[in-house]
């Protein structure tokens, strides 16, 4: 099944180059591109996608005010927002927006493509190193110690999820089923008492049980 992608940043180049980059992936294709937010929800109206990928910042409506109107709008559609700019509180907002993940610019157009597909699954995906600011700014309540106790192979699966990678791509590394690996997440979530894969990574930076 293909996955259908809109992208919206201000900044010709890099449109076209991740564009070749998605189109290029056997099980993505990107429907569509546009230059602010406007441009992007005119867009939707007449193509809809799966997932949109929108930069933090472009001129006129800011990346936040476009994830908050894509949306209300078009509720189906999976938003990761794209920054050059690790501030926390922009992460919070586009979250609070219902955005369903925040990337840094900088990582390589594979990391993307792997957002994207988990994105698509329903998964909130973040970059790695904004994990301090998703303890700090989407964690509820103070850090505590862990008292939950995972398998070493659960240990070995959460400590993969930071980095963005599939149940695929988990599996392949490990040598085993992508429903076994699915298996082991539900188990880690039910355990965490988290919802998904965000929610699993924050409560378990502040349990303790990744640093």
């Amino acid at each position: 099944m293909t996955i259908t992608v809109a992208l919206a940043d201000d900044h010709p180049l890099a449109r076209r180059g991740l564009h070749q980059f998605l189109d290029a992936e056997a099980d993505l294709a990107v429907a569509g591109e546009a230059a602010s937010g406007e441009e992007l929800l005119g867009l939707l109206e007449r193509c809809p996608v799966d997932v949109a990928l929108v930069d933090s910042r472009m001129p006129t409506m800011s990346g936040v005010e476009t994830v908050r109107r894509l949306s209300r709008s078009f509720p189906g559609v999976r938003v990761v927002m794209l920054s050059a700019f690790d501030d926390p509180d922009l992460v919070v907002a586009a979250v609070q927006a219902g955005a369903r993940g925040y990337l840094l610019k900088s990582r390589d157009p594979g990391h993307i493509a792997r957002a994207v597909r988990l994105a698509a699954e329903g998964d909130m995906v973040f970059d790695p190193d904004l994990a301090p600011a998703i303890v700090a700014g989407l964690a509820n309540g103070p850090a505590r110690p862990s008292a939950i106790k995972l398998t070493a192979r659960e240990e070995e699966i959460l400590h993969m999820l930071p980095s963005g990678r599939t149940n695929r791509e988990i599996a392949v590394a490990l040598r085993r089923s992508p429903d076994t690996v699915k298996g082991h997440l539900e188990r880690i979530f039910r355990k965490l008492g988290a919802q998904d894969r965000t929610a699993a990574v924050a409560e378990a930076f502040r349990r303790g049980l990744l640093d």
